[in-house]
């Protein structure tokens, strides 16, 4: 929350409904549909940070994703991903949205703006876990038994993620 001198502290961060988020899923891209309001007479430009591997600072070429925000806009789509595969998964992590007139403005994850807003989310990158039988039990393809990662729930010693079931 960037409140001006003089007013109240509040937590504006309602751009997104976190339960309407869709899923960050490894190696995946998800698009938010975010509602804006862009009547300033000029484009505006949105970027999107999302902190993959949770090391507190968001990396200016891997973790950036810009979108446009024509006059008179109401929402506008910003694609994330593809999630790389080394991404923290199952732990929360950052989301940093930023909205300005000066593209220069939000192109840095930290700093002034003179216009716009920036909201801070945290978010989850799922993974999953799938069987690790050979093929011929059908541990491949969009029809092999996975599972969504989960610290709570786990069978054995360890679960591991993978992109695919690899014997």
């Amino acid at each position: 929350n960037n409140a001006a001198p003089g007013t109240m502290d509040v937590d504006d961060e309602d751009g997104l409904e976190l339960a309407n988020i869709p899923l960050f899923i490894l190696t995946q891209t998800t698009t938010l549909d975010i509602p804006v309001m862009n009547m300033t007479g000029e484009e505006a430009t949105l970027v999107g940070y999302i902190d993959y591997n949770k090391d507190g600072a968001f990396d200016p070429v891997a973790e950036k994703y810009v979108v446009s925000g024509p006059l008179n806009a109401t929402s506008v789509s910003l694609e994330i991903g593809p999630i790389p595969a080394d991404a923290v998964v199952g732990q929360d992590v950052g989301l940093r949205l930023r909205l300005a007139n000066d593209m220069d403005e939000v192109m840095t994850a930290t700093g002034l703006a003179l216009s716009g807003e920036v909201e801070d989310y945290m978010v989850q990158i799922i993974g999953f876990d799938y069987g690790d039988l050979p093929d011929t039990y059908t541990t491949t393809g969009d029809e092999a038994p996975r599972h969504i990662i989960t610290e709570d729930l786990t069978l054995g010693d360890c679960v591991d993620t993978e992109l695919d079931g690899i014997p």
